[in-house]
């Protein structure tokens, strides 16, 4: 028993680590993991979590629209995306003591600054429109700079959770390289989604850093390069190309909507569909198989009533996040931090879907679910060994 309950601990650190590294390393564990959970689960009934029925619902209507879609063989092939779910389970039931939550953490951590020290060092890149983004290991500046956003609250929430002075110096050293190399993706919705997460847990842990990040935000657009003046400027601003390229884009996503409202047009690249029942006319972002918004991507691809789950799926993990924050002097530090990171990344996730589709980024998806889980599973009074 201790020798399994070692290699589930060693699967998560391995876990923590790749999925800020290497997107088949880490599905892989997370599929050996969620195995694994499931023959224990037939052996040991653990008691539920909470978010069974949610996510049984989501999952389970997106699965049974398949037949439907415009290329039912197509979206079939796509249907492994749902397995990231499992990882709401690794966290919930395998972080279940202090150990594995620090475990979890440092893999986190050291992967991140390790990824980003790596990019910022090799990669050729700039803070100038038009010129190349840092899309660090992942290859893409959006999931690049997603992943260091959750990393970065994850961190956050530690560093005013944990009062030990190593730790904390550690963490800070994690937090420097993620910060630079989520500057550098020049990825405003990340930039929007950490300073949100950042704002809900110092709202909920320490509320005099408030004004602290608020002098910091407009200290840092006053000394700015011009380059990131111009690129925060630009995120309310409908005339600039890529926010007018979503403005289209979202009411071609309304336009497919209308069209199969109850069954959507199916997980399937969007290009013909588009161009047949839709006025969208540039299928760049077509090709690639996003519409730059959770809901309605959601919406398009299995229809309202996938829509309406998957915002009572991240209602319900909310609701469990909270009751786990008003337990907190039930916790540990750790249980707290964890807690205190899945509410921080909650918000990151659900708010950068508004204006990008998060929702079907594996990546980040893996590491979202994974901390909202472990946050859940510290709010279940679980062991401190």
């Amino acid at each position: 028993m201790v020798a399994v309950t070692r290699v589930e601990t060693v699967l998560l650190g391995m876990l923590g680590f790749a999925s800020l590294v290497s997107v088949a390393v880490s599905q892989s564990l997370m599929g050996v993991l969620a195995v694994w959970l499931a023959v224990r689960a037939v052996r040991e009934r653990p008691r539920p979590v909470g978010f069974e029925l949610m996510v049984g619902l989501f999952v389970g209507w997106c699965l049974l629209m398949i037949p439907f879609s415009t290329d039912p063989a197509f979206s079939l092939g796509k249907a492994h995306r749902f397995a990231v779910f499992s990882a709401l389970w690794i966290g919930a039931l395998t972080v279940d003591r202090d150990g594995r939550r620090r475990v979890l953490l440092w893999s986190l951590a050291a992967a991140a600054a390790l990824n980003a020290v790596i990019s910022l060092a090799t990669e050729e890149y700039s803070l100038q429109e038009g010129h190349r983004r840092l899309t660090l290991l992942q290859g893409s500046a959006m999931t690049g700079a997603w992943l260091m956003a959750a990393v970065s609250i994850v961190l956050t929430a530690f560093l005013v959770t944990l009062r030990g002075r190593r730790d904390r110096v550690l963490l800070a050293l994690a937090q420097a390289p993620v910060l630079a190399a989520l500057l550098f993706t020049r990825t405003r919705s990340a930039w929007l989604g950490v300073l949100a997460g950042w704002t809900v847990i110092f709202l909920l842990k320490q509320k005099r850093l408030i004004p602290v990040l608020g002098v910091a935000v407009v200290l840092g657009l006053a000394l700015a390069p011009a380059e990131v003046k111009d690129r925060v400027r630009s995120i309310g601003d409908p005339a600039q190309s890529s926010n007018n390229e979503r403005l289209v884009q979202w009411r071609a996503a309304v336009e497919l909507i209308r069209w199969k409202p109850i069954t959507g047009v199916g997980d399937v690249y969007l290009r013909d569909v588009m161009a047949a029942h839709t006025s969208y006319e540039n299928t760049r972002d077509a090709d690639h198989h996003h519409l730059h918004q959770s809901y309605l991507t959601t919406a398009v691809f299995w229809g309202i009533p996938a829509a309406v789950l998957l915002v009572a799926l991240l209602g319900r993990l909310l609701w469990l996040l909270g009751r786990g924050w008003r337990r907190r002097a039930e916790a540990t530090s750790w249980q707290e931090g964890w807690i205190l990171a899945g509410i921080g990344v909650w918000v990151l996730y659900a708010m950068v879907g508004m204006i990008d589709s998060t929702v079907i980024d594996v990546e980040t998806s893996l590491v979202c679910l994974l901390a909202m889980g472990t946050g859940i599973a510290g709010s279940r009074g679980q062991g401190k060994g």
